[in-house]
């Protein structure tokens, strides 16, 4: 099954204008969210607060449901997991995370059908190469829900667009330098316009995302 994922490189450090004009409808989606015993609180929050701020920009509402808890029936949603292994190194980099389609077809994602998997060594490894993991335990945690995440931002973005391909800036490059990575700021963790227009449009109307054809390109990968 073909997989999207967002690596580090800790050579080349990316930037993003910032993008104005959000439409203040909200569409929502639901993220069902399982996290293991070795993520704090504290983490969790932060990971859930970082993804949700993104897309909140981009006018959709991410709802967080627990492990076991009850999505609406006609809501879109997306699984989400929060494992504490690596994900295998790709290409001289480490994702850390990825999207897996759990439907075989040819079609992208169909029925909606896939799971978000962002790992918490991955981010770790983040940390190090970053060198802020000597920290203070309360900064270097939330730091870690920052990463994962943003790491779990992304791998939304290429459920919600439908495409393989990756952006050359912002939230939807494929990879990060693990300083930006890192970084509390949100300078360059941005959809881009043209991504985010398409994403609302395709939300709002049924009909588009129903197409089998209906996904964004980036033109690249």
């Amino acid at each position: 099954m073909p997989r999207r994922t967002l690596g580090v490189a800790v050579l080349a450090v990316l930037s993003i204008s910032g993008v104005s004009g959000f439409e203040r409808a909200r569409v929502p989606l639901q993220i069902l969210l399982s996290t293991p015993p070795q993520l704090s609180d504290a983490a969790r929050r932060a990971l859930q607060e970082e993804s949700s701020a993104i897309w909140r920009r981009q006018g959709v509402e991410l709802a967080w449901v627990p492990a076991g808890g009850a999505a609406a029936p006609d809501a879109r949603r997306l699984r989400a997991l929060v494992v504490g292994r690596s994900v295998q190194a790709r290409h001289g980099a480490w994702p850390v995370g990825e999207l897996v389609p759990l439907d075989t077809s040819d079609a992208m994602f169909a029925n909606d059908r896939a799971i978000a998997i962002v790992s918490i060594d991955g981010a770790k490894r983040v940390l190090t190469t970053a060198g802020v993991s000597e920290e203070p335990a309360a900064l270097l945690d939330h730091r870690l829900g920052v990463i994962l995440g943003r790491a779990l931002a992304h791998e939304v973005g290429h459920f919600l667009l439908r495409t393989r391909t990756h952006a050359r800036y912002g939230l939807m490059r494929a990879r990060v330098d693990a300083t930006d990575f890192a970084d509390l700021r949100a300078g360059t963790f941005f959809l881009d316009r043209d991504a985010g227009t398409w994403i609302r449009a395709s939300m709002l109307d049924e009909s588009t995302r129903a197409a089998s054809d209906g996904a964004f390109s980036y033109g690249s990968d």
